[in-house]
């Protein structure tokens, strides 16, 4: 199956609008259904959310595997600690269901999908000049 996903209008923090590729995705929680909008992004190897984003209690957050997570900057005051959960989301645009490796942070991140295990269900083309993402599910999608 294909989607195509029209890009998203955000302000910057200078107030103008860019256009981001943001997917909706569905995290299961045991009060049902939490939507967030996540930037897919083939730069990133893991997925990240902030913290209140856990879909879980507290008490499951300290099971997570630790992982230091670090950008394009090499820089030790970039670097930030967060706990690796294996999370079921509902990708909304492809009604499917998918257990994501997602890295919650206890900070103020952004909402990324990176390329583990999401870029092994689909083929990804980033359209910039018609501001849309084309998702194509694969065979074992």
């Amino acid at each position: 199956m294909r989607y195509e996903i029209r890009w998203r209008a955000i302000r910057d923090r200078r107030g103008r609008i860019e256009y981001r590729p943001l997917l909706p995705v569905e995290l299961r929680t045991r009060a049902g259904l939490a939507r967030y909008h996540f930037l897919i992004d083939s730069g990133a190897d893991t997925s990240m959310a902030p913290r209140y984003a856990f879909p879980e209690s507290a008490s499951l957050w300290a099971k997570g595997r630790p992982r230091i997570l670090q950008g394009a900057s090499r820089k030790r005051d970039c670097r930030m600690i967060g706990r690796i959960h294996d999370v079921m989301v509902i990708v909304s645009e492809a009604n499917l269901w998918l257990t994501l490796p997602i890295c919650f942070v206890d900070a103020d991140v952004p909402f990324v999908i990176g390329r583990d295990v999401f870029f092994d269900h689909f083929l990804i083309c980033f359209d910039k000049a018609v501001l849309t993402t084309i998702l194509e599910t694969k065979g074992n999608s």
